[in-house]
């Protein structure tokens, strides 16, 4: 089980940063950071050229991060 840091535990310093793989995993942590109050950025990383994966993943990591609670 992933222990997730709690806003009172971080500094006000402190910077979280998410990296999505694509995968349910990224979405689990994702809903529990916004659940638990906690400021994080997004980042997703993709390979050059770009593959039909890749291009599919990072176009669901942009929706989520625009549009879910």
């Amino acid at each position: 089980m992933i222990s997730l840091p709690t806003s009172s535990s971080l500094s006000n310093s402190s910077k979280v940063i998410l990296l999505f793989s694509g995968g349910l995993d990224s979405y689990f942590l994702y809903k529990s950071l916004k659940q638990n109050k906690i400021k994080f950025k997004c980042a997703y990383f993709y390979t050059s050229p770009a593959s039909y994966e890749t291009e599919k993943n990072f176009r669901k990591v942009k929706y989520i991060c625009k549009n879910a609670d």
